[in-house]
């Protein structure tokens, strides 16, 4: 991974910054979290005495109340609390909007479109759950506001608490009703036997012989008839109270009961109701408007109990005067059947009137139950305004991106390293060639560093180049035949992959062995053995070659100052046209010539995909050794330079060196005969 290290670092970087442009060009998000707590649940004020209360499934419930919090009916409640002109529900900004062109302006939303986009963006903003296995519920908002999401939040927690306790008022309101109704068809019936009673005394009295018992009586009827008025003109009022409250018409409330304290209240809901309607969506006056209004009501329902209390005080009363009117009746002279009707009549009345008592007890008992209604769940914690956004949080998504562009990274050097880059081992898949050594880094490309390598820190090079000359010494493991000097060509598939530092160490090698060793530099273009070793002829083999200069033949020998190698030199200057070169009868002859006084001939070539020299060159070698650099020749290079050699000298093996590896990489790799011929050929 090493030699992949700037392609790691590169890809790493390049999705660094893309990650944090993405992140920086997102809008910040600010995130404000309100708790609620649901109550544990109480028994009601209208269970029977000493009655158990019924097991409560506090989990069913806590998840009941999560459930209506998330129901459509709350998320439209806060709609309507805060306003589509509030900033929550404002079009949010994204990356498609910075590439919209200059000036070009949006569709409006229609009314039902805006509501709907609203829907949508508290689905997708808001955040409702509970809190592991305790009665709090937790309400996360999103906003590109830091008010704003503490302002959605909130509004959330209090819209819930509107909605349940409107919930529970209006079942007990519910219940109130049927005992009204129940009590207003009981009294509707009380009056009709009493009025019956009425009557039959009125007849029975008239029927007296005795004038003055017939004036006690008329005296007392026109007491009872005193106070049946006003207990009639009491249910009137407390009749119409309780319609001018069923249509909250509460400043015709107030001047019909005459109560200074619902009078302040009346004023103080019209003022909150003139500032609402200048500042639509405040949800804080919207709050305490709901608070008033809870007032209100209480203040009626007192009101209507102290109705109630004096009705009843006036139906007892006239009560005591009909009790009174019986005992004279009792007394009085008339005969037995008309007492025995009396009677009846009287009976009767006392049932509707117990009747009447219950569904009056009954609808007071829902009154005082409602009056002291409170939500079964409370804010323990409103949310408040956030200090930083909640996302995009840098620091995390530079930790995740940093982990995920090095992976990245990582892939990519695989992928580049197995199918794109250079070849790193003697596996070498891919590849129509065995490789046979695997050299190590050099500490440089001059004569002084190779000999330094020979014996000196490096020696492992010298190892290995060392193990490379006996494996070619026994010819027949790497494919050579055996006989006279053999020839080998020392090339490369493309420039700067060390070939001629290769075919140098190797010349040496052989010659600090004690053989008979040539080094020829055939590479007619760029000539580079002179610089290795340190000489500066003045004639070189394209001298010779191309018959310019007799003399060449002389100069361009030379022997290597640092072992016995014997050299033949280029020329100083490159060549422009080599394939003549190549051609020569003259190289031909040179390397009969040099089969027959060496034991091994090297022959340094340009590179095969840079020229065709090496191709016509390895048609007079035994052996090829094609140089290249480890991890850095690409593998489409390697195949065109293999394909190239196996086109141009099917019959000349062909071995793989990899040069300038990893240290501790550097070695021999032992061959046998067959594999070596099976995948040279």
């Amino acid at each position: 991974m090493r030699r992949q290290r700037r392609l790691i670092l590169g890809v790493a970087a390049a999705t660094v910054f893309l990650v944090l442009l993405l992140a920086l060009a997102h809008p910040p998000r600010y995130e404000a979290r309100t708790l609620i707590l649901v109550e544990a649940a109480e028994r009601s004020p209208l269970a029977m005495a000493g009655a158990a209360d019924p097991p409560q499934d506090d989990g069913g419930r806590i998840d009941g109340e999560v459930e209506m919090l998330r129901a459509p009916a709350t998320a439209g409640l806060v709609i309507a609390d805060l306003g589509l002109a509030d900033p929550v529900f404002a079009p949010r900004r994204t990356v498609v909007d910075l590439f919209r062109p200059f000036g070009t302006r949006v569709a409006a939303d229609s009314p039902e479109q805006a509501e709907q986009r609203a829907r949508d963006r508290l689905e997708a903003d808001v955040f409702i759950l509970r809190k592991g296995a305790t009665r709090l519920i937790e309400i996360s908002a999103r906003a590109d506001e830091a008010a704003a999401a503490a302002r959605l939040a909130n509004a959330f927690a209090a819209a819930h608490l509107e909605m349940r306790l409107a919930a529970r008022v209006g079942a007990l309101e519910a219940g109130q009703r049927a005992f009204d109704r129940a009590a207003e068809a009981a009294a509707s019936a009380l009056s009709r036997v009493e009025a019956g009673l009425d009557a039959f005394v009125e007849k029975a009295v008239r029927s007296l012989p005795d004038p003055a018992a017939r004036s006690r009586f008329e005296m007392m009827l026109a007491e009872i008839d005193d106070a049946e008025a006003a207990r009639t003109g009491l249910g009137a009022t407390i009749a119409a109270t309780a319609d001018l409250a069923g249509r909250r018409d509460w400043s015709g409330l107030a001047a019909r009961i005459s109560s200074a304290r619902l009078s302040s209240l009346v004023a103080e809901r019209i003022d909150l109701l003139n500032r609402l309607s200048a500042a639509r969506g405040t949800v804080d006056l919207r709050l305490r408007l709901a608070a008033l209004e809870r007032q209100l009501d209480t203040e009626y329902r007192a009101a209507a109990a102290d109705l109630r209390l004096r009705l009843e005080t006036r139906r007892s009363e006239e009560e005591a005067l009909r009790a009174r009117l019986a005992e004279a009746f009792e007394a009085s002279a008339l005969t037995p059947p008309l007492l025995q009707r009396f009677f009846e009549l009287r009976q009767a009345a006392a049932s509707n009137r117990d009747l009447y008592a219950r569904a009056l007890a009954g609808s007071t008992a829902f009154a005082v139950e409602r009056a002291a209604q409170l939500p079964e769940s409370r804010i323990v914690s409103p949310a408040l305004v956030p200090g930083r956004p909640a996302s995009p949080d840098l620091p995390l998504v530079l930790a995740l991106s940093g982990l995920g562009a090095l992976a990245l990274g990582i892939g990519a050097a695989v992928l580049r390293e197995r199918h794109a880059g250079g070849f790193v081992d003697a596996d070498a898949e891919g590849l129509d060639a065995p490789v046979i050594a695997l050299l190590p880094e050099t500490a440089g490309f001059t004569g002084e560093a190779l000999g330094a390598a020979f014996g000196g820190p490096e020696m492992v090079f010298g190892e290995a180049v060392r193990r490379l000359r006996a494996a070619l010494e026994g010819g027949r493991r790497v494919g050579m035949r055996s006989g006279r000097g053999r020839v080998v060509l020392v090339t490369s598939a493309e420039h700067e992959e060390g070939k001629s530092l290769v075919a140098l160490a190797l010349g040496r090698a052989f010659a600090r062995a004690g053989r008979a060793a040539l080094l020829v530099d055939g590479d007619f273009r760029r000539p580079a053995l002179h610089r290795l070793v340190g000489l500066a002829p003045r004639r070189g083999l394209a001298d010779h070659l191309s018959g310019a200069d007799p003399e060449a033949s002389t100069a361009m020998r030379a022997t290597d100052p640092a072992s016995p190698l014997r050299l033949v030199l280029g020329s100083a200057g490159r060549r422009a046209a080599s394939e003549a070169l190549a051609e020569s009868p003259r190289l031909a002859g040179l390397i009969e010539e040099s089969r027959s006084a060496a034991d091994f001939v090297l022959l340094d070539s340009s590179p095969v995909l840079a020229a065709v020299d090496p191709c016509r060159l390895a048609a007079e070698a035994d052996l090829v050794l094609l140089v290249l650099r480890c991890g850095r020749t690409s593998r489409p290079s390697a195949r065109a330079a293999l394909a190239a050699l196996g086109r141009s000298a099917p019959e000349t093996p062909v071995l793989v060196v990899l040069n300038r590896a990893e240290r501790g990489l550097g070695r021999f790799l032992p061959l046998c005969i067959g594999e070596s011929r099976k995948r040279a050929i």
